[in-house]
């Protein structure tokens, strides 16, 4: 089950690794784009109120539990959907990062109205225990982000020099990607015991 399934691009792996995979989202628009367009099992609902096609063995959130008003049902509903030994795996940020600490509000991560709650590795962990789910894995999780792209953001977003990202995109020297770990984004695996 992928909780925040958005338009189906990874429940349409996990199909290829799981007998069944299910996906949630409450934008109509994604859900119907993962229906239509990759043929994936998705629906457009809220996951609390969503009557669940089958138990799940695994449930998968990547970036969504700081959006959610209230989290701690999330997890009571998932920990009362697992069986014992099923798996709770998500992505969130992590406010007691360094980068968090040191960039403060100005933190990339910071951005309400959408991050409405925010969590440090120790919060998490109270959270999913209080649930009856246990940590087993834990680590700082990075991503390849295109060059061109960062080079946007901090040319022409934060020092408005778009003659020099112009310059800079005609010698193709943007054209990769690079993979980036700042520590500040945590990667958990819980169990439900």
């Amino acid at each position: 089950m992928k909780i925040g399934c958005a338009h189906g691009f990874f429940l349409a792996l996990a199909e290829k690794k799981f007998r069944f995979a299910e996906g949630i989202d409450i934008s109509s628009d994604a859900a119907e784009y993962a229906r239509q367009t990759l043929g994936v099992n998705a629906a457009s609902s809220e996951f609390l109120t969503y009557e669940l096609v089958k138990a799940p063995d695994v449930v998968c959130m990547w970036d969504t539990i700081e959006h959610l008003r209230r989290p701690d049902l999330y997890i009571e509903k998932i920990a009362n959907s697992l069986p014992r030994g099923g798996v709770l795996a998500l992505t969130t940020a992590d406010l007691d990062s360094w980068v968090a600490r040191a960039r403060g509000s100005k933190w990339r991560q910071i951005h309400p109205p959408t991050h409405l709650h925010y969590f440090s590795r120790k919060t998490l962990s109270k959270l999913l225990n209080r649930s009856g789910l246990e940590i087993k894995y834990t680590r700082s999780e990075g991503m390849y982000r295109r060059v061109e792209t960062m080079a946007y953001i901090v040319l022409c977003l934060k020092h408005n020099r778009h003659d020099l990202y112009a310059h800079l995109q005609k010698t193709r020297l943007l054209n990769w990607d690079l993979y980036l770990n700042l520590g500040d984004i945590v990667f958990v695996v819980a169990e439900k015991v």
